[in-house]
């Protein structure tokens, strides 16, 4: 098995066509905002966190998407605390599999792009640490750097159409990255829930037929599904909590997408929204065509798994550990892998 921070090898920066900007030091165990360190562009670059429960395709396209992209792009696959060891196993394949798609680091020509992907280990004793707990986060480097540009989070759940990630940071770009944009949410639609109650009980989805509708309108939400969020790092230096300032739990508003990509309760984007919120962290569902984002089946093997759960719905708690039935429904699902 797999275990700790095992960081695939993938593509620093290269040199500038006419030799002029030195190319970034390439390490293997550096996390994006070193390679992005002290090159102008930092704020420019775009860290797409892939969240993957084991949907290898829908993985696959988001890797190919952050290939193609046309500015320097980084992609942490973040996978639910404490996966399976073939779902980290086949996390760690697909990413070395996705670097064949980069230019090899230190060949020169007219791609200048700095890319790299690897793997956010997310075992609760090993690897880095994405919590607020006071050590590193997946976004800091261990000189101190931070990443400074935009995060894209996606899921392997979801369909995506071309181009998507320009058209999430000419979203955020239109707000003057000072709030969070997404394609899908909800709105509270009672100011207390009670135990039991179904969500559709409390809220207003937008789109109302769901990922797959349509939105004619930009409109204010209280929730964002993680797939569908993007945001610019410098949301960090807002400093507007309507916490007291004695409250240590929000001393710091934490940008690391992996923290709550990671999280296997289904509350997730639950979880970044209340961050948000005592931020005063405006949150911003924007218009866009039916069918622009779909939801994908997810392959058969994995429905019947213990560790799987539907996060097409939104939101979905996750329910309790499945019964067994037979030792073979997650021998099947790890063989798959």
């Amino acid at each position: 098995p797999l275990a700790g921070a095992i960081v695939m090898l993938c593509l620093a920066a290269l040199l500038d066509a006419d030799g002029s900007r030195p190319r970034a030091s390439w390490n293997a165990t550096q996390p994006p905002c070193e390679h992005m360190r002290g090159q102008p562009e930092a704020d420019e670059a775009t860290l797409v966190t892939a969240v993957f429960r084991g949907d290898a395709a829908g993985l696959r396209n988001i890797l190919a998407a952050a290939a193609a992209d046309s500015g320097p792009c980084f992609a942490d696959v973040v996978l639910p605390l404490d996966s399976p060891d073939e779902l980290v196993a086949a996390a760690h394949a697909l990413v070395d599999e996705a670097k064949l798609m980069l230019p090899e680091p230190g060949v020169l020509g007219t791609n200048t792009r700095t890319a790299a992907f690897r793997v956010v280990h997310t075992s609760r004793d090993s690897g880095p640490d994405t919590s607020a707990r006071g050590r590193r986060s997946s976004t800091e480097g261990r000189s101190g750097c931070v990443w400074a540009g935009y995060h894209v989070i996606m899921e392997d759940c979801v369909q995506y159409p071309d181009e998507y990630l320009n058209f999430a940071r000419q979203a955020v770009e239109s707000v003057s990255r000072r709030a969070i944009i997404g394609y899908s949410g909800f709105v509270w639609n009672v100011e207390f829930i009670k135990m039991g109650v179904p969500y559709a009980d409390v809220t207003y989805s937008i789109p109302l037929l769901g990922l797959e509708g349509q939105v004619e309108l930009d409109v204010w939400v209280d929730v964002i599904r993680l797939g569908t969020m993007a945001f610019h790092a410098q949301l960090s230096s807002l400093d507007r909590t309507s916490l007291p300032s004695s409250s240590d739990k929000h001393n710091s508003w934490e940008l690391d997408p992996a923290k709550y990509a990671r999280t296997s309760s289904g509350l997730e984007d639950i979880q970044l929204a209340v961050e948000a919120h005592y931020r005063n962290v405006p949150r911003l569902l924007c218009t866009h065509p039916a069918d622009w984002l779909r939801l994908r089946e997810p392959p058969e093997h994995l429905v019947e798994a213990s560790w799987w759960w539907d996060r097409r719905k939104f939101p979905a708690l996750r329910p309790l550990m499945k019964e067994q039935n037979s030792k073979a429904v997650n021998a099947n699902a790890k063989a798959a892998l």
